[in-house]
């Protein structure tokens, strides 16, 4: 199955969920994470990436098929700050200490969840999924692998309803670029630890 055609099913049956949804949220959220950028291969040498944090917000749809059962979606946008350390070498008229200084760049991407969710014991759930990212505006000289790609999350949490409104608070943990649509070699692998707080309104 190409990656296209994934994308296509996902979105079809996104749009097929709310007719069969005992009843819909839709709703904001945001979030902070630590972050991390890592590769299944150790290398030699290179520059070293060190990760200071992640901003995340965006839109939350959600259809609930009874008590327990329920699908996310969405739409998020998030920044992933990464301190980069180029590999060490003596300065030379090529290598300037220009070159050599340490930098920050950001990560920015667009992603799609599909997640499901199981409520328990009415005020606590624990949610798992799909991640689709879209990985824009990179750097000119930007170092980082692309991050765009299916990836996966999971998470736990409270919410406590009032009237057709839902608060919650949502721990979670991430890992991305699992099938990158742009392979590159030891691929690098975005991964997040925080927390999402959001509002949803039931209708």
């Amino acid at each position: 199955m190409t990656i296209k055609r994934f994308i296509y099913i996902i979105i079809i049956v996104l749009f097929s969920l709310p007719v069969k949804a005992q009843k819909n949220k839709i709703g904001f959220f945001y979030g902070f994470a630590s972050n991390e950028l890592i590769r299944n291969t150790s290398l030699v040498g290179g520059a070293s990436y060190d990760g200071k944090g992640t901003h995340l917000f965006g839109l939350a749809y959600q259809s609930i098929f009874n008590e327990h059962f329920s699908l996310e979606s969405g739409l998020e946008y998030s920044e992933n700050t990464i301190k980069i350390k180029p590999e060490y070498f003596p300065e030379t008229d090529l290598y300037t200490s220009s070159i050599a200084e340490e930098r920050i760049t950001d990560i920015k991407m667009i992603t799609i969840p599909v997640f499901a969710r199981y409520t328990f014991f009415r005020y606590f759930f624990a949610n798992a999924g799909t991640l689709i990212d879209f990985e824009f505006d990179r750097d000119e000289y930007q170092s980082t692998d692309k991050q765009s790609g299916i990836g996966f999350g999971v998470g736990i949490g409270g919410q406590y309803t009032f009237h057709n409104f839902t608060f919650y608070i949502n721990p979670l943990l991430r890992y991305h670029t699992v099938i990158p649509f742009y392979k590159d070699n030891y691929q690098q692998h975005l991964t997040e630890a925080g927390i999402k707080f959001g509002l949803d309104y039931s209708f």
